[in-house]
């Protein structure tokens, strides 16, 4: 069922879909600073059209940062993909005694892991006050995924459509992003951004060269130990002429989260729900889960 999916979808998002910020809420619950970090993220589709799908499916991305001088950290990441699940798949069929067709279910088990594009890139830290910080990305995705069809890839790109660039085979993505946000010891937090990312298409990849923009608005409280939140991220796609509409050139979601900091360790859980509903009406949602450890004295 993915794969027909894959065929109708991947036509229209492969041209451009791209995330220049941490997706899911985390951008909200972590703030840039200049302490070694390391998370670990998991990100598990909801998709209507198939059964029993593995609980650990989905997609896991191990990042880390480390501050090189009090302005800059390095950053890596590694998208790791893991798909396990079945589905029905109708043939045409004659029998009971009457000549007549019907049509016959066949179940479909699926069971694939991939590593995505890896990102290597850079991160400024700058503290205009306190509690106020601004942020400068530079990031590279290497074309590290499969070089063809991977079921694990497919699955674990439509659970996290704005960060698509993860998964596209045979593409080379470079981005820029700036990030203001508040990050206050009690109250209330806000943190906005936004930026560009340009794909290169490779020779067996099928694209075209793209450009895109991204942008996240995003609010929440913080009780004690507690951090409640919610923010709105989107793309758009500024070059692929496949679409005229301005509307279908956008996709955009609402995350809603919770974190609680036991000291350096940082556990999250948020939800994500698509905001077109072409999209909703495939994937009924995102549950993620964040696990962040930060190696301060």
């Amino acid at each position: 069922m993915i794969k027909f999916t894959h065929v109708i979808l991947m036509t229209i998002l492969f041209s451009f879909t791209a995330s220049i910020g941490k997706a899911q809420s985390t951008q909200l619950f972590s703030p840039s600073d200049s302490v070694p970090k390391i998370e670990l993220r998991y990100l598990h589709p909801f998709y209507k059209s198939l059964d029993k799908q593995g609980l650990l499916s989905g997609g896991y991305d191990i990042a880390f940062s480390y501050p090189i001088n009090r302005t800059w950290n390095v950053q890596a990441s590694i998208p790791l993909l893991f798909a396990k699940y079945e589905f029905e798949s109708y043939y045409y069929g004659y029998g009971g005694g009457y000549g007549y067709g019907y049509l016959e279910p066949d179940v479909i088990s699926k069971k694939d892991n991939a590593i995505g594009n890896i990102m290597i890139g850079v991160q400024s830290n700058r503290f205009l006050q306190k509690n106020r910080v601004f942020s400068f990305d530079l990031q590279l995705f290497l074309p590290t995924a499969p070089k063809d069809y991977n079921d694990a890839a497919d699955y674990a790109a439509y659970a996290n459509v704005y960060e698509f660039q993860k998964y596209l085979w045979d593409v080379t993505s470079v981005a820029v992003k700036g990030t203001y946000s508040s990050n206050p010891e009690s109250g209330w937090i806000y943190a906005m951004s936004g930026g560009v990312m340009y794909l290169i298409g490779g020779s067996n990849s099928g694209l075209d060269d793209d450009l895109c923009v991204s942008y996240m608005l995003g609010t929440g409280y913080k009780v004690k130990s507690f951090t409640f939140g919610i923010d709105y991220q989107g793309l758009i796609n500024l070059t692929n002429d496949f679409l005229n509409d301005f509307r279908d050139r956008m996709f955009d979601a609402v995350n809603i989260g919770a974190q609680y900091s036991f000291g350096n360790f940082q556990p999250s859980l948020f939800y994500s729900v698509n905001t077109r509903n072409d999209l909703r009406d495939f994937v009924s949602g995102t549950l993620g889960l964040k696990l962040a450890y930060r190696f301060a004295k």
